[in-house]
């Protein structure tokens, strides 16, 4: 009698635990949702290497014309961190499929808040640069988020 009992205060308090874990993420999910729609202006953090790639950026946020893009950190809500690793080619049998080359890379954008470099929002994808269209595409997930953000907010 005295095992079931003991096992039934731990489960308890395993499901509490587990309960105030979920109440504490939704409720950063909450304050993220309010951040990320409070923003007005952001500054533009090329950590790509590669002045054709960010052009890409600037153009696509340009045309989304929802946000003010800065010149300095300093007048930013957020940043917007354009990141470019190149990836190690699979391995077969032991040997490199073939040499590193800049064809595949994983693209990461990440929506940062200015004043905190608090984590807002980010999406990364292996990128074939034959396929022009990734940055929009990223871009566009971004809207999708916000855009979803605002009608969730009262």
């Amino acid at each position: 009698m005295r095992i079931i009992n003991l096992s039934i205060i731990i489960a308890a308090s395993v499901w509490s635990m587990v309960l105030a874990n979920q109440s504490s993420a939704s409720t950063q999910q909450a304050a993220n949702d309010d951040r990320m729609i409070q923003i007005k202006k952001i500054y533009l953090v090329n950590e790509s290497g590669g002045p054709q790639t960010f052009d890409r950026l600037r153009r696509e946020f340009s045309k989304w014309r929802r946000f003010e893009i800065v010149a300095s950190r300093e007048n930013a809500d957020a940043l917007v961190v354009l990141n470019i690793s190149q990836l190690d080619l699979v391995r077969r049998a032991g040997k490199t499929a073939g040499p590193r080359s800049r064809e595949h890379d994983k693209l990461t954008l990440k929506l940062l808040e200015a004043r905190t470099n608090a984590l807002l929002w980010s999406d990364s994808q292996t990128v074939h640069w034959s396929n022009s269209r990734v940055i929009a595409s990223m871009v566009h997930r971004l809207k999708e988020q916000i855009d979803k953000r605002i009608i969730k907010s009262p």
